[in-house]
């Protein structure tokens, strides 16, 4: 097993899972989503339950997207301590409603429904993330936050996204995705990618990712090292809809158990 804490890793297996093909995650708009992703999986794409579903084809809207007015994402402090959901329950939500800036609400994906994530806001006021997932499965978790007029945020005065990640890690591979506007499906005015079908899309249209090594505490990860997307390899940080982590699992069952907090941009 592995555990993370804000003092380093203690190690007695390997982090890294090597040729394992994964399904994309979802991202959600509004509503949770209840679908699955795709079947390919370096990177991962996103999945959404909002927005009027992806059009088929067709080109993305074309307007620029505000800037953010505040590095902070989310420490969830907005939540309610003691407050627990998964996959298919209501998102919760996070910033200010009604003002440009970032805003947004969480999602939760999986592969097969029994790994799906459950979400739990600590005493501390951080976010446990806990789950049992099935071998060669995944789950993930993650935030959307189109800025409330374009559908979109830019980030581009900004190095990075920033968070705490510590607690137990297990043998799970920990894929941390940016979702980029050009490389998310195109879903009303969400989303630049064209794609050739809905079975199809999570395969076209792929998010930017990377793979953490061994990190923990504060974990900072520049926007230059997230690369892989469709149809973009390079990210955009001034057209970002979201941000996710998503959870490999290999031949094993896999049982993390982390705590996620002060998510920013630096």
């Amino acid at each position: 097993m592995k555990y993370f804490s804000s003092f380093g890793v203690v190690t007695t297996g390997a982090l890294l899972l090597a040729g394992l093909v994964y399904g994309c995650g979802p991202d959600s708009s509004d509503p949770e989503s209840g679908d699955t992703g795709g079947t390919t999986g370096t990177g991962g794409a996103d999945q959404s339950g909002g927005n009027g579903g992806a059009t088929t084809g067709g080109g993305g809207s074309g307007s620029e997207c505000p800037a953010v007015d505040g590095p902070l994402l989310t420490d969830f402090s907005e939540m309610t301590v003691g407050d627990s959901w998964t996959a298919g329950d209501d998102a919760r939500t996070f910033g200010e409603s009604g003002v440009t800036g970032v805003s947004g609400g969480t999602f939760h994906y999986q592969g097969q429904d029994a790994s799906a994530l459950t979400s739990t806001v600590t005493a501390d006021g951080a976010l446990e993330l806990t789950a049992t997932i099935a071998a060669n499965d995944y789950a993930g978790f993650g935030l959307w936050f189109p800025n409330l007029t374009a559908a979109c945020s830019d980030a581009s005065q900004y190095t990075g996204i920033s968070f705490d990640l510590t607690g137990e890690v297990g043998n799970v591979e920990i894929q941390v995705q940016l979702q980029h506007k050009a490389n998310y499906p195109i879903e009303g005015d969400k989303g630049a990618c064209p794609f050739t079908s809905d079975d199809t899309k999570w395969d076209e249209c792929t998010n930017n990712s990377l793979t953490l090594e061994g990190q923990s505490g504060t974990i900072e990860l520049p926007f230059t090292d997230f690369t892989g997307g469709m149809p973009e390899d390079t990210l955009n940080p001034a057209e970002l809809v979201g941000l996710q982590w998503q959870f490999n699992c290999g031949d094993a069952e896999c049982t993390p158990d982390l705590i996620l907090d002060n998510i920013t941009f630096y």
